[in-house]
C-alpha cells in the first residue's frame, strides 16, 4: 500500500443509488482503496453506515476495507460560501497526509479550482465528453438529430468546458478521441486516457447460452429507445428482447408505446436490479445492444455478452471487429440488419478477455495513482 498517498473523490451523489455514474464511481474508489487511503464525499447516505459495506458488496459488487471511508455532507457545504468548512473536515480526516483531490463534477472543480489557495492541493478531473466536449459521439445527418440535440442542451457551457480543462493538474478522458481533440483546441497541463476499468469474471461461451438479446439502460427519451423500437418494429414475429432499466413510469409509458404498436410481445420489461444482480442475469446473454456510448457495455463484456453497438469513435478506438457487431449508428436498417445477421453467426466471446485485461479496474487505479504528487 502507498501509505504516503491518498485521494478524496468527491461528489455531490445521494449514496448508494442506482445511476451508472455511482456504479462506476464506487468501482474505481474501491480499486484505488487496495493501494491507497481513499474518501468518498457524498451529500446523503441512503442506508446506515454500519452497512454500507454489505450494501457496496450486495448492491455493486465490490468488496472494500477500512481503507476507504464514506464522508456525507449537507447540501449547504458545496456551496461556495460554506466550501471552505468541507475542505477542512477533510484536512481533518487525512491529518498531514499527501492527498489529491478527484471529482467528475464541474461544479465542485470550480470550487476546488476557487479554494486552492486554501487547501495546496493538487485537482484530478475525469471527463466523460466525447470529441472533447460534446455529451455524446456527433452523428453527422441521424435520424434522431431532434433528440440527440435536446440532450446536448444539457451540456456545460463551453467556456466552463475549457476553464476547468485548463486550471486543473491532471485531466482524465474517458476516450482517447477526446483527449486527442482536447490537447489540440486547450492548453492543457497533464492529460490521460483513462477508460472504464473492467473486472475479469468467470462467463459461459457463447455457445452455451440460452437467451438471445437483452438492453440494459435508460429508456427515457435522451437514450434513444425510440431507436431501438423502431428496429424491433421491423424485426421478425418471434424477436424478443428483456430490457433491464429505467424507473416505472417510464416503464408504463414504452408499454403503451409498444402496445399501440402491437409488439408488446416483443418487448420484457424488468425494470431495475442491483448492479450485481444485473451481472448474474447477463451471462445467459448472446448479445447486448447499446444505441450510445454508456457503461452498459462494460457490463456486456464483462459478462461475455457480444456488444451490438453504433460504430462510433468512442467504441472503434477500444473494440474491433473480432469482439463486437458494428452498425452506423441511429440507422433503422443498418442495426435491423445488424441483428438479423449476427443470429445466423456463432462468436467466440473469449475474444472480449483481450479488452477486460487490457483496460483492468486495477490498471485504471494505478494509472491514477501514478499522478499523485
Amino acid at each position: 500500500m502507498t501509505v504516503n498517498k491518498a485521494l478524496i473523490y468527491i461528489t455531490k451523489m445521494d449514496y448508494p443509488n442506482k445511476k451508472a455514474s455511482s456504479i462506476q464511481i464506487t468501482r474505481t474508489v474501491t480499486a484505488l482503496a487496495k493501494f491507497i487511503p481513499v474518501i468518498l464525499v457524498v451529500r446523503k447516505l441512503n442506508c446506515s453506515k454500519t452497512d454500507l459495506k454489505e450494501q457496496l458488496r450486495s448492491f455493486y459488487g465490490c468488496e472494500t476495507s477500512n481503507n476507504l471511508q464514506v464522508l456525507c455532507f449537507k447540501n449547504f457545504m458545496f456551496k461556495p460560501a460554506y466550501f471552505p468548512l468541507l475542505l477542512m473536515w477533510c484536512y481533518i480526516q487525512f491529518h498531514a497526509k499527501n492527498f489529491t483531490f478527484y471529482t467528475r463534477s464541474y461544479g465542485l472543480a470550480k470550487n476546488l479550482i476557487r479554494f486552492r489557495w486554501l487547501h495546496r492541493k493538487n485537482v484530478f478531473f475525469e471527463t466523460h465528453k466525447k470529441n472533447g466536449i460534446y455529451k455524446e459521439d456527433p452523428v453527422p445527418n441521424s435520424e434522431y438529430a431532434n433528440m440527440r440535440a435536446e440532450k446536448e442542451k444539457s451540456n456545460q457551457d463551453l467556456k466552463l468546458i475549457k476553464w476547468v480543462y485548463e486550471q486543473v493538474d491532471v485531466l482524465f478522458f474517458l476516450h482517447n478521441h477526446s483527449r486527442l481533440k482536447g490537447e489540440k483546441i486547450f492548453i492543457l497541463k497533464n492529460s490521460e486516457f483513462l477508460w472504464y476499468g473492467l473486472k475479469q469474471n468467470h462467463f459461459l461461451p457463447f455457445t452455451e447460452r440460452s437467451l438471445k438479446f437483452v438492453y440494459c439502460g435508460d429508456i427515457s427519451k435522451t437514450r434513444l429507445f425510440d431507436f431501438l423500437i423502431d428496429v424491433v418494429n421491423h424485426t421478425n414475429s418471434d424477436f424478443k428482447i428483456d430490457v433491464y432499466g429505467g424507473i416505472p413510469s417510464d416503464i408504463s409509458i414504452r408499454e403503451e408505446q409498444i402496445k399501440s404498436l402491437g409488439i408488446s410481445k416483443k418487448f420484457n420489461f424488468h425494470g431495475h436490479i442491483s448492479h450485481k444482480e444485473l451481472g448474474n442475469r447477463l451471462k445467459e446473454y448472446r448479445f447486448g445492444i447499446s444505441l450510445m456510448e454508456g457503461m452498459k457495455v462494460v457490463d456486456y463484456i464483462e459478462n461475455g455478452v457480444v456488444p451490438i453497438i453504433p460504430e462510433i469513435p468512442s467504441f472503434t478506438e477500444i473494440f474491433d471487429r473480432s469482439e463486437v457487431v458494428f452498425f452506423t449508428p441511429d440507422s433503422v436498417q443498418e442495426l435491423l440488419k445488424a441483428i438479423n445477421t449476427c443470429t445466423n453467426r456463432d462468436y467466440d466471446n473469449s475474444a472480449l478477455k483481450r479488452v477486460i485485461k487490457k483496460f483492468s479496474i486495477n490498471d485504471r487505479a494505478h494509472k491514477i495513482i501514478q499522478h499523485l504528487p
